[in-house]
């Protein structure tokens, strides 16, 4: 059955946001954003994700929403013949893929006439090695193509020799009615860590993983503790270089690891200071949900990162992989109240401007509307 002529001319268009997983990541949490704040006079959004996940089930219920699990593994061969079925029964108008494995699959399916008009949303650096060639398959298959960041556009497009015409880049989000300043919340959560008001205290929000440079945090914070500086590091997250970074921190004064936290947005105002030292990051929502916040951000200028930090405006930027210049940027963000102040100011109304979750969303559905109207077919003249 070829549904890619099918247009639903009664009742509101149905979409298929398709997820490698359903374990809460950053497209996830997009995901979720999209189903909050999507209009449901015009459009039925239905998450489905080729590998479990519990904590993102649990957070699309508030929305009302279950999402389809289909329990496979990475490689399952028997993938496409669950989302083949599941297109079948319910007819959706759009398939939204999100992640590598979501976006072959997807694109495989339009290949051969079983899948509607596909939307590939890419949030990664491109795939290395074998998968390369699968992964510009499936953006050359896209019907249109969105990207997390200008970087990420280009990173693609130019090694995928990719249609620039069907791609655009449209900016996660934040919103801002969660993640903004906390006068109350600051006092409090200090007083939770045991860190007086006067105390610098600098947060890492993210993965521990190599690619997030907590390693080389770790060593600008020797630097820092050898000037003298009482600065405190918070850092929040899991991942597996937990371990061995807890093994790096220890005997370097006053580190803490708290963790996966869910309550971020109620600890970021507590702090004097973001670090996101990043080796690669194909935007940096860290950086937006501190800015958010009125938090000041050091980061490093890769990826993404400079389209949301604006060296010397809203926050510092440095090369990765360098201890120096990092503790550098941080001591003197830390030492100067009135550009701490400034950068929080410019950073959170950088935010309200062009980082809002309403505005992504928007976007989203621009896009979406545009491809419904792609897909009617021609009116015919009458003789």
């Amino acid at each position: 059955m070829d549904t890619g002529g099918d247009v639903r001319v009664n009742g509101p268009a149905k979409v298929l946001l398709l997820m490698d997983s359903l374990r809460l990541g950053g497209a996830q949490r997009l995901a979720m954003d999209i189903v909050r704040y999507a209009d449901r006079a015009r459009y039925e959004v239905t998450v489905c994700g080729i590998q479990s996940g519990d904590a993102f089930q649990g957070d699309l219920g508030r929305w009302g929403v279950r999402p389809i699990d289909l329990r496979a593994g990475r490689l399952d061969v028997r993938v496409p013949i669950s989302v083949d079925r599941l297109l079948r029964e319910e007819r959706y108008d759009i398939i939204h893929a999100h992640l590598f494995q979501a976006r072959v699959i997807a694109a495989l399916l339009r290949r051969i006439g079983r899948a509607p008009r596909l939307l590939a949303h890419v949030h990664t650096r491109p795939a290395r090695g074998i998968w390369r060639r699968w992964d510009g398959m499936s953006l050359r298959t896209a019907d249109r193509v969105v990207f997390v960041s200008g970087w990420t556009e280009e990173a693609h497009t130019s090694l995928h020799r990719l249609d620039r015409a069907k791609g655009e880049v449209i900016h996660n989000g934040v919103d801002t009615s969660v993640f903004k300043p906390d006068p109350d919340a600051r006092r409090a959560v200090r007083q939770q860590l045991g860190v007086e008001e006067e105390t610098p205290l600098i947060a890492y929000v993210g993965r521990l993983a190599h690619v997030k440079g907590v390693d080389v945090l770790l060593e600008a914070m020797v630097l820092l503790a050898q000037t003298g500086s009482d600065a405190r590091l918070v850092l929040l997250g899991s991942g597996p270089l937990r371990e061995e970074l807890e093994r790096q921190a220890d005997g370097i004064p006053g580190v803490r690891f708290l963790g996966q936290r869910d309550e971020v947005q109620c600890l970021l105002p507590a702090f004097d200071c973001v670090c996101v030292p990043s080796r690669m990051e194909t935007l940096g929502l860290a950086a937006l949900e501190a800015m958010a916040c009125g938090v000041p951000v050091v980061a490093t200028a890769v990826g993404g990162l400079p389209e949301v930090v604006q060296d010397g405006s809203t926050g510092l930027l440095v090369a990765p992989e360098d201890p120096e210049a990092l503790a550098a940027a941080i001591a003197r963000l830390l030492g100067d109240e009135d550009l701490r102040r400034e950068f929080a100011e410019k950073g959170r109304q950088a935010v309200l401007s062009s980082f809002r979750i309403e505005q992504t969303v928007e976007q989203i559905e621009r896009v979406w509307d545009e491809m419904m109207v792609e897909a009617r077919p021609e009116p015919v003249e009458a003789p």
